[in-house]
């Protein structure tokens, strides 16, 4: 490990920056998170998801069995497009669909 580039990784960390930019947060249109329960990130991704809540944030969180990296391209497929076709709006489209 560096100790340069962990204490820019922790100091950007979202449960670092969440208190100052909640505001700002809550004006996106959709913030989705996952971690498997097996993954090194679950207990961070399980704070961030509950600060979200604190705050009033919309958001969605799922914990789904396996690692970091177990079945990504199921996830991206079943998930992540879903959530991108619903939560995204481009210049010039309607939202509400």
């Amino acid at each position: 490990m560096q100790p340069d580039v962990l204490a820019r990784w922790t100091a950007n960390a979202p449960l670092a920056m969440i208190d100052q930019y909640a505001g700002n947060l809550r004006r996106y249109r959709g913030i989705g998170l996952d971690v498997g329960d097996q993954d090194g990130l679950k207990d961070d991704a399980v704070k961030l998801h509950e600060a979200l809540d604190r705050y009033g944030i919309a958001h969605r969180f799922a914990i789904y069995p396996g690692t970091h990296t177990s079945n990504v391209a199921l996830r991206i497929q079943n998930q992540v497009l879903p959530f991108f076709s619903e939560t995204l709006v481009f210049p010039g489209e309607k939202s509400g669909r």
